[in-house]
């Protein structure tokens, strides 16, 4: 049996405005090229909620916590969080990091 893998894994939910969820997701989907080539991001998929495409969803899988804590960081400073407050409430915004338990 191989061993378990030791990422870190992350759930993001931005609850759009009403109708926003497709143009926060045209701003959204070309930076996510940053995050992918950021250290210690080994994934990060996109998704919506089959009911509700304002529900934005990002899976992520970081090499550690830390990578993602300093990714989170350096997006503090690249503007994102200004950009994603014109579709977002950002006190909506959940963010849940996940531990394994099997």
């Amino acid at each position: 049996m191989s061993p378990r893998t030791t990422s870190h894994h992350v759930v993001a939910e931005f609850p759009c405005r009403d109708g926003q969820g497709s143009a926060f997701l045209a701003m959204l989907l070309p930076a996510l090229a940053d995050t992918r080539a950021h250290e210690g991001c080994e994934r990060i998929e996109t998704y919506t909620d089959d009911t509700n495409p304002d529900l934005v969803i990002l899976w992520q899988e970081w090499a550690t916590r830390e990578h993602q804590q300093a990714y989170i960081a350096w997006r503090a400073t690249t503007g994102m969080s200004e950009a994603v407050a014109k579709f977002v409430d950002l006190d909506q915004v959940r963010v849940v990091h996940l531990n394994a338990q099997d």
